[in-house]
């Protein structure tokens, strides 16, 4: 095998540095077998791959091994709240049935174990010991590596030092001290300055696999937006390597299973402000993880998907506009019937450029510099747009965006967070974006859905009517127990997307100011009735539901072929012309044209 791999760990935080040799040693055999991301199933026994390092400790397919810890670890101290948990009846009985297993004697280091927990009866200082102790009262140090975890930082590399094979026998593993101290790091923003400002000086490659394993939460969350935002990071791979408990005591450290990481660490973080919204699972979701991006502070770019009307516009401006000032929103579905109006807008253009041209235009790019662009409805924009979008995002400067203004020759350089939007799934998108263009604009995806009924509903409805600022107009919500029970019910008339939410809240404020009008008919019956109208002044959509609700009286093969023909007459009306519509759907000219004469008048 001409490729070995790189491993890179923050310090084990929980589990100790004795595990990396047994991590190592697994790594190593399920790399063997195949030089991509271990299998998930993989699993490996834990006594068994520390026995058989500690015969060998020669790893073949092993290039490198880097363990990063904070700086001056050498003075941290052990976790001195734990050496109650240490010294109890279980967990002793536990470390011994483990110890049996591996010691090299097993009746002296059971004595040198007994010894530790006098230690600690006996002194006022209840921080475990240093390693100057450990090797004063401990016959057998490399006995030692599956309770390292219990000592303080420095005693831990001082042992591995020591006791490791495959440190004592090659250049192999680099302890790294990154520029931030253990107490900083909770921190998220500052652990992922460091890991950046550590990686700068990296090449890493497909090769490369990071362990989050037994780290501390902001290096888990620092590592996950770098593997999306930083460049010399994105082809590393990010994994698990978890030491599984049974319920056998017998087996307690069986076995060790390496595993991919979950992306979506954050799903179970919440930040701080979001809790008063009320928001659907989903759409919290979508906060933490901008907010968190926004708090880490990069430019790599994201892709929000979701249904008209859910809300994009709005997350991207609570986000990010309280931070770096206006957004710069522009919503691509304009460029529809002018492509030649995308170019201008978005580059802007020097005078005299074309005929018209009297001044002057500054595009949305430089508008943006420093600040947040927001590319609403993205899929709108025509093939040459997108094609100069493309070459605008992609630059050898990292971190900057080029881009030539119609009528100058020379590029301009900006920088800012780049947000899109579409309400097409990604499978339809990638139909209809360029793939290289559709790849650097979705660096991170985010999704959204309708809001759920019940307290979600209440809580984003809250927010949009304190949005609105009515003057002079009660919350219905804390006015009308009736109106609450409507908005919140699983039968509601509308769909509970952002723009419904307005909607309603802007009959409710005309039902509160026109009461005269209205006489005695209640908030409900008033936005339920007028609602039922809007609805039923809508197009409704293309889909398969509303043809055989509307033609059940007609053959499948009349719905069939009228149902073709609406479709290849809204994808000629979206392309502009029959060639580009018919290959969008896979067909002939000829075909499109006669599928299109189906259509009924």
């Amino acid at each position: 095998m001409s490729e070995k791999f790189t491993f890179i760990t923050p310090f084990f935080e929980w589990h100790g540095i004795g595990f990396l040799d047994v991590i190592l040693q697994a790594m190593n055999d399920a790399y063997q077998k195949n030089s991509a991301l271990p299998s998930n199933t993989e699993r490996f026994d834990s006594y068994q791959m520390h026995e058989k390092f500690s015969q060998n400790g020669e790893l073949k397919c092993l290039e490198r091994v880097v363990y990063l810890l904070p700086k001056n670890y050498q003075v941290i101290v052990g976790r001195s709240s734990r050496w109650k948990e240490f010294v109890s009846d279980e967990k002793q009985k536990n470390i011994r049935e483990s110890i049996k297993r591996t010691a090299t004697n097993y009746a002296e280091t059971k004595e040198d174990l007994e010894k530790l927990v006098l230690y600690f009866n006996s002194t006022e200082d209840k921080n475990f010991p240093d390693y100057q102790w450990l090797k004063e009262n401990w016959r057998h140090h490399q006995d030692l590596w599956h309770i390292m975890n219990e000592f303080s930082i420095g005693t831990q590399v001082a042992w591995y030092k020591d006791n490791s094979s495959i440190y004592k026998k090659s250049q192999k593993i680099e302890f790294v001290e990154l520029e931030i101290e253990y107490a900083q790091l909770h921190d998220e923003y500052g652990t992922a300055t460091a890991l950046r400002d550590w990686l700068a000086e990296q090449h890493l490659n497909q090769h490369t696999y990071v362990n989050l394993w037994g780290a501390m939460t902001s290096f888990q969350i620092a590592f996950h937006y770098l593997s999306w935002a930083s460049p010399r990071f994105k082809s590393a791979h990010l994994v698990k390597c978890i030491n599984e408990k049974k319920s056998n005591v017998q087996e307690r450290l069986t076995p060790i299973r390496i595993e991919q990481a979950n992306k979506d660490l954050l799903v179970q973080l919440r930040a701080d402000d979001l809790g008063q919204y009320g928001l659907s699972d989903q759409q919290e979701k979508t906060y933490r993880w901008l907010n968190k991006y926004r708090e880490l502070g990069d430019n790599f770019t994201i892709l929000l998907l979701g249904p008209r009307g859910i809300g994009k516009t709005k997350v991207v401006r609570d986000v990010y506009a309280d931070k770096d000032g206006d957004v710069i929103s522009v919503n691509c579905a304009q460029f529809q019937s002018n492509p030649g109006l995308a170019r201008s807008e978005l580059f802007g253009y020097e005078k005299g450029a074309f005929t018209g041209a009297d001044e002057k235009k500054t595009g949305a790019f430089s508008e943006a510099n420093n600040k947040t662009l927001f590319l609403d409805e993205i899929h709108h924009l025509d093939k040459a747009t997108q094609s100069l979008l493309l070459t605008a995002l992609q630059t050898d400067d990292e971190g900057f965006f080029a881009f030539t203004p119609l009528g100058n020759n020379n590029q301009e350089k900006v920088r800012f967070q780049l947000i899109t939007a579409s309400n097409q799934k990604i499978e339809q998108l990638a139909e209809l974006i360029l793939p290289d263009l559709l790849d650097r604009i979705s660096q991170r995806t985010l999704e959204f859905s309708p809001l759920q009924s019940g307290v979600a509903i209440r809580g984003e409805f809250i927010h949009v009517w304190d949005k609105m600022e009515f003057k002079g107009v009660y919350n219905p919500i804390d006015e009308d127990k009736e109106f609450l029970s409507w908005l919140a019910s699983e039968d509601r008339v509308f769909s509970g997307n952002y723009r419904d939410l307005q909607k309603i809240a802007i009959l409710c404020a005309d039902h509160h100011r026109c009461s005269d009008l209205l006489k005695n008919t209640s908030l409900v019956s008033y936005v339920e009735s007028t609602w039922r109208q809007t609805i039923a002044s809508r197009p409704k959509d293309v889909s398969i539901e509303n043809f055989l609700d509307e033609h059940n009286k007609f053959s499948l093969k009349e719905i069939t072929d009228e149902f073709k023909a609406k479709v290849v007459r809204a994808a000629e009306l979206y392309n502009g012309d029959i060639k580009t519509a018919a290959n969008m759907l896979g067909i002939t000219p000829k075909n499109l044209i006669e599928i299109k004469r189906r259509v009924k008048d």
